[in-house]
């Protein structure tokens, strides 16, 4: 029998499901009835012993857990093989931001399709699909208790009892790797380029050579759910313009940087 002090279920319609306790502990339920799942056992000389701190479930499973002061964030498909996932920001000078705190909330942006984690530190973590391509922003100057989705927002509570919002197209991710993007180029996929004519060096795919304004002329004939890549020299007018068309709910539209090694993940 599932204790009662559980503070998160979850799960898809027809499959297993798991459950997350107030003391850290988890069970699983595949069908036959809610059963301790041993987590730390399974992986033991693995993965480091957790304790775990956050369950969610978005067409996958979210663990998020901590050892030693560090938190570690794991991801399943079905709750039977689990993956560690990296939360390490790169950042422009080559050097690493790395995650501080206990991960309080994991919550799902289904426009977007980002998943952005609520640390006790203050932090607010940023996962696209592209692994490489985190994001780590510091919001608050004091500690956070908890966090939910409400209205197009993050909403944090922090230690001292205030409330802080922060939207969710200000948080989302819209720089992707080149080695991801790369991947959906060759299915088909478009990049626009907003480079000028003298700033166009040979580019690995092909791309449609346009203005910012012809650009997001072009953009608004197409489907919302199209996978676009823009891309310049520098990466701010194609920030710009991801940021615009994610604000516009085009949640698939993705900024390349500039071409610049610096400006760009590879």
């Amino acid at each position: 029998m599932i204790p009662d002090n559980r503070i998160a279920v979850c799960g898809p319609e027809q499959g297993p499901h798991l459950a997350l306790c107030a003391d850290g502990a988890l069970w699983k339920d595949e069908g036959a009835g809610w059963e301790p799942f041993d987590f730390n056992g399974l992986y033991a000389g693995y993965y480091p012993a957790c304790r775990f701190t956050a369950l969610c479930y978005t067409g996958s499973f979210w663990l998020g857990g901590e050892s030693r002061g560090m938190p570690y964030l794991f991801t399943s498909l079905m709750g039977g093989v689990w993956t560690e996932r990296s939360m390490e920001m790169n950042n422009l000078s080559g050097g690493l931001v790395l995650p501080r705190g206990t991960i309080l909330r994991i919550l799902w942006d289904g426009e977007a399709r980002q998943a952005h984690l609520v640390m006790s530190s203050g932090q607010l973590i940023t996962l696209p699909d592209c692994a490489k391509c985190v994001r780590i922003r510091m919001v608050a100057d004091e500690g956070v208790t908890d966090g939910r989705l409400e209205g197009g927002s993050v909403v944090l509570t922090l230690t001292g009892g205030e409330v802080l919002r922060v939207p969710l197209h200000d948080l989302t991710q819209l720089r992707v790797a080149w080695s991801w993007a790369g991947e959906r180029i060759r299915a088909g996929a478009p990049v626009l380029d907003l480079r000028q004519p003298g700033e166009r060096s040979p580019l690995p795919w092909p791309a449609r050579r346009m203005s910012q304004d012809e650009a997001w002329a072009w953009l608004q004939e197409q489907p919302k759910q199209s996978t676009v890549f823009l891309l310049c020299e520098k990466g701010v007018k194609a920030d710009v313009l991801a940021q615009k068309a994610h604000k516009a709910g085009f949640g698939s539209v993705w900024s390349l940087g500039g071409t610049d090694p610096r400006l760009h993940v590879e």
